[in-house]
This record gives C-alpha cells, sequence and structure tokens, in this order.
C-alpha cells in the first residue's frame, strides 16, 4: 500500500505471483487483483492490509470486476463482496479486456482483430 500523498510504501501485501490487474471498490474501500500466474483473484482490505477473500478463475484473467477470460471465451461477473462468481457471460475465445461504463451502464468486451462487443447492465445481470 502507498501513500497517495508522501508517496511512501505502507505496506506490502502478498497477492500472487504475477499481479496483473487491479480494481478499487469505492464503495466497500477494497482491492480486487488478478494474478495471472494462478489464475486467482483477491479481494484486499487496504485499511488491514491483507487478503480476505480469494477465489479461482476458470482461466487466464485480464481483468476488472467483469474478468475476461481469453479460452474459453467468457466474462466472468465477480462479486466484489464475497469474490464469488456470480454470473459467466458468453463471449469468444480471445476476449482480453473490459472496461465498464458506469453513466451508460454499459460493459465493453475487447476481442481479436480490433473488434469490441457492447452488454448493456440489464443482459449483464
Amino acid at each position: 500500500m502507498i501513500d497517495a500523498v508522501f508517496t511512501t510504501i505502507l505496506r506490502e501485501v502478498a497477492v500472487g505471483t504475477r499481479p496483473n490487474g487491479l480494481a478499487w471498490g469505492p464503495r466497500r474501500k477494497h482491492l480486487l487483483v488478478a494474478d495471472v500466474q494462478d489464475n486467482n483473484a483477491r479481494l484486499v482490505d487496504p485499511k488491514v492490509g491483507r487478503v480476505i477473500a480469494t477465489a479461482v478463475l476458470p482461466g487466464r484473467p485480464r481483468w476488472a470486476l467483469y474478468v475476461a477470460i481469453r479460452d474459453p471465451g467468457v466474462i466472468d461477473v465477480v462479486n466484489t463482496a464475497t469474490l464469488a462468481i456470480d454470473e459467466q457471460i458468453a463471449t469468444e475465445v480471445g476476449a482480453h479486456t473490459t472496461a465498464f461504463d458506469m453513466l451508460r451502464q454499459r460493459l465493453y468486451v475487447f476481442l481479436p482483430s480490433c473488434r469490441v462487443a457492447v452488454y448493456e447492465e440489464s443482459e449483464v445481470k
């Protein structure tokens, strides 16, 4: 954890051998970290400086609350309170990055060949 004002390291938290994604949950003030080495997602409470939950992902993650799994080509919808996978959305092999537009309630999933799939929040639930 880094102090944003003084840019000093406050503490270190082990979150896997190859963390590749990080998302901040402003409501609960938790971090969600994806590891591409062991295919796990970890929920970190920065206030206490430890992992509070771990979830095994079905493949190599690319990241976010909506976690893209390249092969078999799905998006896992992760409950950030429990790290349970609440839903799985079929997309296509090679899906690699997601972005969620909170204002428009749309999930953008980036696909091979410079394409993007767009899901409305009502389709995702």
